[in-house]
């Protein structure tokens, strides 16, 4: 008999800024970058597993991730930062066992 498995998640978190970020400009070199705020981040998630037969499993989650104040490491020269402080993604995997 099929089995169907269901999951929800829902998070926040946060982040501090390290000693490295504080004392590294925006341009990636060093400088004053004191007022940098804690990072937050709130995301969810909504999936599931369905298991057709003993041997045979399929999954698919999708999730979303929006963060505000994110920080970022980068490399001198600074690079562009991302358009959207969001994360999306849909990841599903397949598997069988002889």
């Amino acid at each position: 008999m099929p089995d169907l498995l269901t999951h929800f998640r829902a998070s926040s978190g946060y982040g501090t800024p390290y000693v490295g970020q504080l004392f590294t400009a925006s341009t990636g070199y060093p400088g004053d970058d004191s007022q940098l705020k804690t990072q937050r981040n709130t995301g969810f998630d909504i999936g599931g597993d369905w298991t057709p037969a003993q041997n045979v499993k399929v999954s698919l989650t999708g999730f979303y991730e929006w963060y505000q104040n994110e920080q970022l490491s980068m490399a001198a020269p600074s690079t562009p930062l991302p358009p959207t402080p969001s994360t999306r993604r849909a990841p599903s995997i397949a598997a069988w066992k002889p």
